[in-house]
């Protein structure tokens, strides 16, 4: 099997979750994996996974940390946590929710990681991404 560097888009279509007014004015969430930390737009995580509308659709994930700015109390960010997914797994479900595209170019072993993406989509019931990772394999692994 061959593996080449290019990554593998979705679709022609721009990215319409980070167009618009919303992913502008979006609160941020935090994702933990271990001891690493992300920040990501909550317009982003519920318009393009399944699981995080759900969660979110009823409030905050757990209660936001707070700070103190002149007197009064500020949200800073709502926080979820994967105990048992890597940076690395997290930020290729990023790197897909943002862009549209998967990528393994830079993975060390792109067929676990494809694989742990490919339980990760289930999981967040992410079928088109599921579906993506599967194409990328036909395209770049099959002889």
């Amino acid at each position: 099997m061959s593996r080449t560097n290019e990554s593998h888009e979705q679709s022609p279509e721009p990215n319409s979750a980070i167009l618009g007014r919303g992913f502008i004015d979006s609160p941020l969430v935090t994702l933990t994996a271990g001891e690493e930390k992300f920040f990501v737009h909550r317009h982003i995580l519920v318009t393009k996974c399944p699981f995080f509308a759900r969660q979110l659709e009823s409030g905050p994930l757990r209660p936001p940390l707070q700070k103190e700015e002149e007197g009064e109390n500020k949200p800073v960010t709502e926080e979820l946590e994967f105990p048992h997914d890597s940076r690395d797994m997290i930020g290729h479900f990023l790197a897909y929710i943002y862009t549209g595209r998967v990528d393994f170019s830079q993975s060390d072993d792109a067929v676990l990681a494809i694989l742990k993406s490919w339980v990760l989509a289930g999981e967040l019931s992410m079928p088109d991404w599921k579906s993506q990772l599967v194409d990328h394999v036909i395209a770049h692994w099959a002889d």
